[in-house]
């Protein structure tokens, strides 16, 4: 009996124990690599309703878990009407479903990402405040294949 109650001890420890390895095992989507938006439509109070397309990209850079860093490249016409491109660091974080993803700009919004599929995140860009103005847009973005 003891070598009966011995045995199913030591098998729900093993259990436990291997429930907690694949938990700690969770995966999240690599999201590495450089991330171009395809349309941009979105509405500001100085220009109102409008759209554009290309012209930004998302470089990630390094990924560790859930947490990743890169810079936004935004590419643009300057005061002069010279082409301009802009690079913005930025930090990111991916929720537990692995879905949904936050990035914080070091300089004014924050953006919040569902992501599609392994090639496909569409992104909303949302910035507030008196200095640049408020702003919100989103984004469909593709990985770019290396």
């Amino acid at each position: 009996m003891k070598i009966k109650i011995t045995c199913l001890t030591l098998a729900a420890l093993f259990f436990i124990l291997s429930s907690s390895a694949v938990l700690a095992e969770e995966k999240f989507p690599n999201l590495v690599g450089k991330w171009t938006g395809q349309t941009r439509i979105g509405h500001s109070l100085a220009n109102g309703f409008g759209s554009e397309h290309g012209g930004l990209t998302i470089d990630i850079a390094k990924q560790e878990g859930r947490l990743f860093t890169g810079n936004k490249i935004i590419k643009h016409f300057d005061i002069k009407k010279k082409n301009v491109t802009t690079k913005e660091p930025i930090s990111g974080v991916i929720t537990t479903d692995g879905k949904t993803l936050y990035i914080a700009d070091r300089d004014f919004g924050v953006t919040i990402g569902n992501i599609i599929s392994e090639d496909n995140i569409e992104f909303y860009y949302i910035q507030s405040g008196k200095k640049e103005g408020q702003f919100v847009s989103y984004y469909n973005f593709k990985k770019i294949k290396q």
